[in-house]
């Protein structure tokens, strides 16, 4: 990724300095112009320093710096700066998880409380989310961050920068966003992670076609970079998408595929996850005494396959095997209470309940279908 350069703009130029004094000025008591003129600037010299590296303009920079208690910049905060940046950009995108030092050095950088610290934090919230590969940004609670961070938006805008302000903003939201575009369109996502943010954000939204689209276009610029951990984790999204829209035939083909693939690789989380997608896979086409024989077989992997196994049993009617899986849960498991409920509750045998439990579509209709 072409990186080296991203924050030269930043330290080269009054621009973005500028900006962000801007939403200072906006977010203060006091209005812009009573600030400008408690500082002796006039208006129309700080319209001007947008565009204008002079004497001036730094003495701008010097009286509002002061004013709102924000550290100058140093020459020699450059390198370290862009050593720290670089570092983190790259964790993020190739989903390192060896995060913690990164993010003590970031965290200093934001406390060093100058003008590119909103830059630090869109860095700090993006390697937070490697921690998360599956799950959702606000599982992480920092909407407050995110909302926080758009009122810094005029900083990314139009830099490099602004490419991974945009997966932020689109992962973190409820809002349903949808890139338009057809075969004839140019579009710029040299290195896939717009894609994959689509994809994310439709997942969520239960959009499945959709996550099949944005997955089928993500896996070039992803392999072409031979980023193999974000292609994994995008496969998750691919294969629950196909098994919520009901195309169990092909999810478990597809899904046997990446078993094989990653079962020999360091990604003991992607092959968990993949094998219960697969699994699920196995109930929506009726195998059931295979997805039981599966769960006696792969003993470290019962937990997670117990509400497989569960719906196995109930749908072959083997209740004395029903009965013993219900001891095999230990942790006393949210989503093994939710199966119990539906099947041995008749006034919570509907699709209404099931709804309200933390349990996907395809499995909701493979546990209301007959057979």
């Amino acid at each position: 990724m072409v990186l080296e350069n991203t924050l030269d703009v930043y330290f080269n130029t009054y621009r973005y300095q500028m900006f962000f004094f801007d939403i200072l000025m906006k977010k203060s008591d006091k209005t812009k112009e009573k600030i400008l003129t408690e500082l002796s600037i006039p208006y129309s010299s700080f319209s001007r320093a947008y565009d204008c590296n002079s004497a001036k303009t730094k003495n701008i920079m010097e009286k509002l710096s002061n004013y709102f208690n924000i550290k100058l910049l140093k020459k020699e905060d450059y390198i370290r700066y862009k050593e720290v940046f670089k570092d983190a950009i790259y964790s993020f995108y190739y989903c390192n998880e060896d995060i913690d030092e990164l993010l003590a050095s970031i965290n200093g950088i934001i406390e060093e409380n100058n003008y590119l610290f909103p830059l630090f934090e869109l860095t700090k919230l993006l390697l937070l989310l490697t921690r998360y590969k599956i799950s959702r940004i606000r599982n992480l609670e920092i909407d407050d961050e995110i909302a926080w961070l758009r009122r810094y938006e005029s900083m990314f805008i139009g830099t490099d920068l602004e490419y991974f302000y945009r997966y932020l903003i689109i992962v973190g939201s409820d809002k349903k966003y949808q890139l338009e575009y057809d075969e004839s369109s140019d579009i710029d996502d040299e290195y896939g992670l717009l894609f994959y943010a689509y994809m994310i954000n439709s997942y969520f939204n239960e959009d499945y076609e959709s996550v099949i689209c944005y997955y089928i276009e993500l896996k070039h610029p992803l392999l072409k970079y031979q980023n193999l951990k974000r292609y994994s984790y995008a496969s998750i999204f691919y294969l629950s998408a196909l098994n919520n829209l009901g195309r169990f035939k092909k999810c478990a083909a597809e899904a046997r595929l990446n078993l094989i693939s990653t079962k020999y690789s360091n990604a003991a989380d992607t092959f968990e996850a993949t094998l219960v997608i697969y699994m699920l896979a196995c109930l929506g086409l009726s195998q059931y005494e295979y997805v039981l024989d599966k769960y006696y077989e792969l003993n470290s992997y019962r937990k997670k396959l117990l509400p497989h196994a569960l719906i196995a049993a109930r749908k072959l009617n083997k209740l004395d095997i029903y009965n013993n899986l219900i001891n095999d849960d230990t942790d006393n498991v949210t989503i093994v209470k939710a199966i119990r409920g539906f099947y041995e509750d008749k006034e919570l045998h509907n699709n209404i309940y099931l709804k309200k439990q933390p349990i996907n579509i395809a499995t909701r209709k493979i546990m209301l279908r007959k057979s």
